[in-house]
C-alpha cells in the first residue's frame, strides 16, 4: 500500500509506492515518489490509494511482457494475476483457464511435489478459490471502517507481514490451527535484531492478540476458512521480567535541571508521549494542575496509550511551575497550542520519539526510567489507587468497580506528589 509522507523543506504531501521485488531490475529505485494534489492528510491517503491501483496495473503489464523469462518471474506473474482477478468476477471458463495456468507454472520435484515457490503460489491459488483477500486488503478494509490509529496500522502490517513471510503467502485465510501453533512456537524462538535476544513473551502475545482480532473480523466477513485458530494460544507464555534496578538519577537530575519535559516526567510519572504532547492550555498556573487529554487540531493528533480512560488531571509540582513560567515568559504574546510542536511525528501521530531516544546519550537514563521511578515510589508508600490516579498505571487484580469508587481528591494527590524525590 502506498505510504503518504512529507518532505523536509517542501510543501504538501507525497506518495511513496514500493516497486515489487521481481521488478527491481527494471527500475532505477526500489520505490516511486509522486507529488500529491491533496491539501490534507485524509485526502492525500485517498489519492495515494488511487495511485497505487494505477501503478499495480503498470507493474502487472511489466510482468506480462517478461512472462516468457525465468520460472520465478512466471510464478510472480501468476501470483499478481490471482491478486488482480477476484474469483467472484470470473466465469467458470476463466476459472478453469487460471487453474490450468497455475498448474502449468508449478515445478514438481522427484516426489511430484511443488518447490517452495510453487507451494506459495499454490496456497495463494487455494485462497483465491475461497475468495480470500491478501492481508493488506484486510487491513485497508478495517482502517476505512474503524478509523484506526497510525501506530496500530503499522503494527498490523508488521505482525501480519511476519506471518505472511513465514506462511509463504499473503492470503492467510486458509491457515489451520496446527499452523497457528507452529507459528507461535516459531516466534518464541526468534531473536530480535535490535537486542540480540529472543522476543519477549509480551511481544509474542501482541502478535497473537492481533491475529485473534483479525480472524474474528475475517470470520464475520467470510475471509477465513477456520475460525478461532489463535484463541487461547497466548495463555501460558511466560514473561521474563528484568531484575534491572532503577539507575542512579543524581547525575541525570543535575544535567536535566532546566529541562521542563524531564521535570514533568520526574514529578508526574507520565509517559514521554503524554508530556511531549502537552499544550499551553493543559497547564493551569492558577490551579497548579496539568491535564493529560486526547485532542486533535486539524491534521495533528494527540493520542494517549489507553485512549480516553488515560485522561486525567494531576497537580503541578512546585519545581515544574518555575520552569513553566520561565518558558512562557520567553515567548512573545500569549502562547497557545503545543508547547513542543517539533516533537510531533506526523507519520506515526506520536510525540517525543526523538527526545526520548536521545535521553540515554544526554542524561544517562531512559525516558521510561522516570516513569518507573515514580511508580516505584508511589507503590511502596501509597495505595494502588493513588498510583493509578496519578500515572494510570493499573495494578494487576485491582477491581474496576472499586477503582471507580475510589477517587482521591486533588489535595491528597498534591500531598503525595510533592513528597516525590
Amino acid at each position: 500500500m502506498a505510504s503518504v509522507i512529507t518532505r523536509s523543506g517542501r510543501a504538501g504531501f507525497y506518495a511513496r509506492i514500493a516497486v515489487p521485488r521481481d521488478l527491481w531490475s527494471q527500475h532505477s529505485s526500489h520505490s516511486v515518489l509522486k507529488k500529491l494534489c491533496a491539501q490534507n492528510r485524509r485526502a492525500a491517503e485517498l489519492e495515494a490509494r488511487a495511485l497505487q491501483v494505477e501503478h499495480d496495473r503498470q507493474f502487472h503489464q511489466q510482468r506480462q511482457e517478461s512472462l516468457p523469462g525465468a520460472s520465478t518471474d512466471r510464478l510472480w506473474g501468476i501470483q499478481r494475476m490471482l491478486d488482480a482477478n477476484p474469483i467472484k468476477k470470473l466465469s467458470e471458463d476463466h476459472e478453469s483457464i487460471i487453474q490450468g495456468l497455475v498448474i502449468d507454472a508449478l515445478h514438481l520435484d522427484d516426489r511430484g511435489e511443488p518447490d517452495q515457490e510453487g507451494q506459495r503460489v499454490w496456497r495463494s491459488y487455494e485462497a483465491w478459490k475461497e475468495a480470500h483477500e491478501p492481508f493488506r486488503t484486510w487491513i485497508n478494509r478495517r482502517v476505512q471502517a474503524e478509523h484506526t490509529r497510525v501506530t496500530t496500522i503499522s503494527n498490523w502490517n508488521l505482525y501480519l507481514g511476519r506471518l505472511a513471510k513465514w506462511a509463504g503467502t499473503d492470503q492467510l485465510g486458509g491457515l489451520t490451527r496446527k499452523e497457528a501453533i507452529a507459528f507461535k512456537e516459531y516466534l518464541l524462538e526468534q531473536v530480535s535484531p535490535k537486542t540480540g535476544k529472543k522476543y519477549s513473551g509480551s511481544y509474542v502475545r501482541n502478535h497473537l492478540k492481533c491475529f485473534v482480532g483479525f480472524w474474528s473480523w475475517g470470520h464475520a466477513h467470510e475471509q477465513v476458512k477456520h475460525q478461532g485458530i489463535w484463541d487461547g494460544l497466548g495463555r501460558g507464555i511466560k514473561e521474563e521480567h528484568s531484575d534491572r534496578e532503577l539507575p542512579d538519577f543524581s547525575k541525570a537530575d543535575r544535567l536535566a535541571s532546566d529541562d521542563l519535559r524531564y521535570q514533568l516526567q520526574r514529578f508526574t510519572g507520565a509517559r514521554s508521549n503524554e508530556v511531549n504532547g502537552l499544550r499551553w492550555e493543559d497547564i493551569d498556573l492558577e490551579t497548579n494542575t496539568v491535564r493529560f487529554v486526547e485532542w486533535r487540531d486539524g491534521e495533528v493528533f494527540r493520542h494517549l496509550k489507553g485512549g480516553r480512560k488515560d485522561e486525567r488531571t494531576v497537580p503541578l509540582h512546585p519545581r515544574c511551575r518555575g520552569h513553566v513560567l520561565g518558558l512562557k515568559g520567553s515567548i512573545k504574546g500569549s502562547p497557545s497550542g503545543p508547547i513542543w510542536p517539533a516533537a510531533y511525528k506526523p507519520s506515526r501521530q506520536t510525540w517525543g520519539d526523538t527526545w526520548a531516544g536521545e535521553m540515554p546519550r544526554r542524561y544517562g537514563v531512559h525516558s521510561h526510567d522516570l516513569r518507573r521511578r515514580v511508580v516505584t515510589q508511589l507503590s511502596l508508600r501509597h495505595s494502588p489507587f493513588i498510583t493509578y490516579a496519578i500515572t494510570r498505571h493499573a495494578v494487576p487484580g485491582m477491581s474496576r468497580v472499586v477503582m471507580g469508587y475510589t477517587l482521591p481528591n486533588m489535595g491528597q494527590l498534591r500531598e503525595v506528589l510533592e513528597s516525590l524525590e
